[in-house]
């Protein structure tokens, strides 16, 4: 074999193995790192879809964002939603997993799982259309439920009444992720060692001792993996207030994403709907980084 061809050999052997990650870095450019310079873009613009373009205007935007009385509403909302369900579902989720885990049959085990997961497979689309039956003031389960045990005062439009609107779509969104975070908890719990839990009950270590000395600790690496999957989807959470309130009655259900689609598409203003989102984008951006980097420090031993 002749020099040139060596080190075309070599060159080769350098160079091929970006073709396979070719693919993953098109994708990624074309459907990640465009669109946010693209949004970034306009949002320095007053854009105008019609010509494509529209005169320059550098953060005023961003400005008005920060004093957008509506932002601060729709923020609180998301935290709101964070928060409530971020508990709901770590509690019900570790409860649920830890009574499936006391099951010894394993085909009861395996049925109960299954049917507490399969809320997750369903759309949020289709779980909006689903929970807007529920909640339906004449003929939703939910009142329909409340006038057959006698309680026909408690009825109310649900998703009509600003104390409860947003209480809604915090339910039916647990109702869909419960399954999802009992199924983590389950396979962790798997993995804690037999001989702790023994050797706690020989030093007189009651069920509940054992419960929160021994599996709460070593269940702290799923719990922050929730967490972590909690904020990132709580920021981000479109579909379902969308399909059930779209922000209604009065803002009470308004989210960063809907008032950003709003504000772009409903109220024709694509700078200042897209100046939101990129403002969401970077304020998510930071929680990831931070949430990466705390993880970094925890370490877990058993």
């Amino acid at each position: 074999m002749s020099r040139e061809q060596k080190i075309k050999k070599i060159a080769f052997r350098k160079v091929y193995p970006y073709f396979y990650v070719l693919p993953a870095i098109i994708f990624i450019g074309l459907f990640i790192l465009y669109p946010i310079v693209k949004g970034i873009h306009i949002s320095l613009l007053d854009y105008q879809p019609v010509s494509g373009t529209g005169p320059y205007v550098g953060m005023k935007h961003f400005a008005r964002v920060l004093k957008d009385p509506i932002v601060w509403v729709a923020f609180k909302n998301n935290l709101l939603y964070i928060v409530i369900t971020l508990f709901t579902e770590v509690a019900v989720g570790l409860t649920l997993a830890v009574l499936i885990t006391s099951v010894k049959k394993k085909s009861i085990s395996t049925t109960y799982r299954v049917i507490l997961f399969s809320p997750t497979v369903l759309s949020m689309v289709g779980i909006g259309i689903l929970f807007s039956l529920v909640f339906h003031t004449q003929v939703g389960l939910l009142n329909s439920l409340l006038r057959i045990v006698g309680l026909s005062s408690s009825t109310r439009s649900w998703l009509g009444d600003p104390a409860t609107a947003l209480l809604s779509i915090i339910g039916a969104s647990s109702w869909r992720y419960i399954g999802f975070v009992m199924i983590l908890y389950y396979a962790a719990l798997q993995r804690i060692p037999k001989p702790l839990y023994e050797a706690a009950a020989i030093d007189g270590a009651t069920s509940i001792q054992k419960f929160l000395h021994i599996t709460v600790p070593l269940l702290r690496d799923v719990t922050t993996v929730i967490v972590g999957l909690a904020l990132i989807g709580g920021f981000t959470q479109f579909a379902l207030p969308y399909t059930l309130t779209f922000g209604q009655p009065g803002h009470s259900t308004e989210f960063l994403i809907t008032w950003s689609i709003k504000k772009a598409f409903a109220m024709r203003n694509m700078s200042y709907g897209t100046a939101i989102s990129m403002a969401l984008l970077g304020m998510v951006l930071v929680v990831t980084v931070l949430y990466l980097k705390w993880r970094e420090k925890e370490t877990y031993e058993y």
